[in-house]
């Protein structure tokens, strides 16, 4: 298998740390980054005289408690250095594990989002309503927290070979443990990877045809309870003996259009998809803030953009329902 070498310069590019900066600071509010932003250049040739010299060291991480979409500690690292660096390297490192990913890997992925992951099923299910009419559908248990670091660094290496870039790489992993942050940009992306040879192995092994993947949420389509009970033992074995993951106990295997199938904020059966009722909920909390007020379909467009982005992808009927009642409310 043929790696990457000659990488560490790259990453430690001055260029390539102004680029990564310039992404870092993206979307960030001026008074934390305020301090960087006055002394930017300074910093960065700092940065990359440390880079160059081989002496970068993670600082400590901040840890915090979010409590959307479910509770969970997080921990942040220091925007500078580590948030940059951390950017400095998936600018080098993404494009070249990206190439290891199947067609329905979604998540972090540039045109793969949950977007397209739930109309790339819908599409599949409506053409082929005899090969899918049961789901089976699983999530890893604490997935972030269980990811086996010498595992991570042995699959890195399938694709790496620049012992810089991979001491620096090894590093970031080994910042904080067991398991990598949810926090951190590098996290997404190495996560993302991580189960991406696993993909391969549904795929191209168990030779399944409807299998999908949003990060650690997984659904698998086929015509028969029997058959979905057989991959999902498979699976399992798979992911405990190389990966050293297990699945989560609320496993399930389900007709679908009995249930649906609740995946990437959508519910999703051979006759439409449908919002999350989660989702919906938010949705017209937010709407009320607005009563009285929206009198078009482009009123609510413009008033709530991200919402109405949810609104775009579910089915013809279920949209136009849920803006008549926007509406009238």
């Amino acid at each position: 298998m043929k790696t990457k070498k000659n990488l560490y310069k790259i990453i430690a590019s001055r260029e390539n740390l102004d680029f990564a900066a310039s992404k870092a600071v993206s979307g960030k509010r001026y008074g934390l980054i305020r301090h960087f932003l006055s002394n930017r250049e300074t910093l960065l040739d700092k940065l990359h005289y440390t880079l160059m010299s081989c002496s970068y060291t993670p600082s400590s991480y901040r840890e915090m408690y979010i409590y959307e979409p479910k509770e969970r500690l997080i921990k942040i690292a220091a925007f500078y250095p580590d948030r940059i660096v951390h950017h400095a390297v998936m600018n080098v490192v993404e494009p070249i594990i990206k190439q290891t990913f199947i067609h329905h890997t979604y998540a972090c992925i540039k045109g793969r989002g949950g977007h397209k992951c739930i109309n790339d099923l819908h599409s599949d299910m409506t053409h082929d309503y005899a090969n899918t009419q049961y789901c089976l559908k699983f999530d890893i248990r604490k997935f972030y927290d269980s990811i086996d670091h010498e595992i991570l660094k042995s699959l890195i290496r399938r694709k790496i070979s620049d012992q810089k870039a991979l001491n620096l790489i090894d590093q970031i992993i080994e910042s904080t443990g067991p398991g990598i942050p949810i926090g951190n940009y590098t996290s997404q992306h190495l996560s993302n990877y991580y189960l991406a040879y696993f993909d391969h192995y549904c795929k191209e092994e168990l030779k399944l045809k409807y299998y999908y993947r949003y990060m650690d949420d997984i659904v698998v389509l086929g015509s028969n309870k029997t058959e979905l009970h057989y991959i999902l033992n498979n699976i399992k074995t798979y992911l405990k003996q190389r990966l050293n993951l297990e699945i989560k106990d609320n496993w399930q295997i389900f007709p679908i259009d009995k249930r649906q199938i609740d995946f990437c904020g959508y519910r999703v059966n051979h006759h439409g998809i449908m919002l999350r009722k989660r989702i919906l909920y938010n949705y017209f909390t937010k709407l009320r803030k607005h009563k009285g007020q929206l009198t078009s379909e482009d009123d609510l467009k413009h008033a709530m953009p991200s919402h109405y982005g949810w609104l775009k992808h579910i089915s013809d009927q279920h949209r136009k329902l849920i803006i008549h009642n926007s509406l009238n409310s």
